[in-house]
């Protein structure tokens, strides 16, 4: 059986790279960070090497507990400049929110 191949619009391996540097440049651990987010250090670590790719709600738990921006980070991964549409924006913001409250996240 042929694994099926996942295609992402943006590079796994500079994503993992922008994802490692926000991380190490808030001082966190892989065990500190998963503790925040409710991911593994294991998983974590895949995720930074693109062993496995990030799911929606890690990222933004993760962006929340380092103070990333997801579209800078997927902008910088993909090469690409995107401007969501306020819509969108207020989506993504909702969409923070509701991590920030499901891993009992402060905003800091």
């Amino acid at each position: 059986m042929q694994k099926k191949q996942i295609i992402t619009p943006y590079d796994p391996y500079a994503l993992g790279e922008l994802l490692r540097s926000a991380r190490r440049a808030k001082g966190l651990s892989l065990p500190q960070l998963g503790e925040k987010i409710g991911v593994s250090a294991k998983t974590l670590a895949r995720i930074e090497t693109a062993q496995t790719p990030v799911t929606v709600d890690a990222l933004f738990a993760f962006c929340v507990v380092c103070n990333a921006d997801a579209n800078e980070l997927l902008a910088g991964a993909s090469g690409k400049r995107t401007h969501w549409p306020s819509a969108a924006r207020a989506e993504m913001e909702f969409a923070r929110q509701f991590v920030m409250a499901r891993y009992g996240i402060e905003n800091s």
